[in-house]
């Protein structure tokens, strides 16, 4: 005699339906959540990593007692390991490229250029790591979490006065010796979403 079991019976349709359902519908209301903490934890991150800039920064001033710039007369600055305008009062930032990262990393010469043209060695002689960030492995340069480049300025002048023209205007000077910041996740300078060491 045959019995008629119900337990080897398997999921209808409209169960495994259900179970979906019910799945893809909480899935749908923790999306937002989990995208609202990647964002926070991108903003979190820049801001980390602006502060080890700027830490090192002010390490290479306590290290050389003088910021890695050339002065050419009373306005005229130079980055030495890219020949880039240093000045606040005209440079609307320096960023992280591949010769400034090199520089405070302590590399013997920036990857790319021969030596003697901008080498970072010139401008970090003892070879001092000031820094232990992550490059980019594409570039060798430091980016924010959005793939762009940090950006800095010094106080060229040694007067803790930075030029604001950051924000488009030099007639409120910023209080450092060095400033950085991200553009944010747009990669504009001067928005709500910019990340800044000040």
């Amino acid at each position: 005699m045959k019995k008629n079991s119900s337990s080897n019976r398997g999921f209808t349709m409209i169960e495994l339906l259900t179970v979906i359902a019910i799945i893809g519908i909480l899935a749908g209301l923790l999306f937002p959540a989990i995208s609202t903490a990647m964002k926070k934890a991108k903003i979190a991150k820049a801001q980390v990593e602006i502060h080890a800039i700027e830490t090192a920064w002010k390490a290479y001033l306590n290290e050389y007692g003088q910021w890695p710039v050339i002065i050419n007369g009373p306005a005229v600055r130079y980055l030495k390991v890219t020949g880039l305008n240093a000045d606040s009062t005209s440079s609307k930032g320096l960023q992280t490229t591949i010769d400034t990262t090199a520089l405070l990393l302590g590399l013997a010469t920036t990857p790319g250029l021969p030596i003697g043209a901008y080498d970072s060695q010139a401008s970090n002689p003892k070879l001092v790591q000031f820094i232990n960030l992550k490059r980019d492995t594409d570039t060798g340069e430091l980016h924010d979490p959005w793939g762009h480049t940090y950006k800095f300025l010094f106080d060229t002048s040694y007067n803790n006065q930075i030029a604001n023209n950051y924000l488009g205007t030099v007639a409120n000077p910023i209080p450092r010796n060095v400033i950085v910041w991200s553009s944010g996740p747009d990669g504009s300078d001067n928005n709500a979403d910019d990340i800044r060491s000040w």
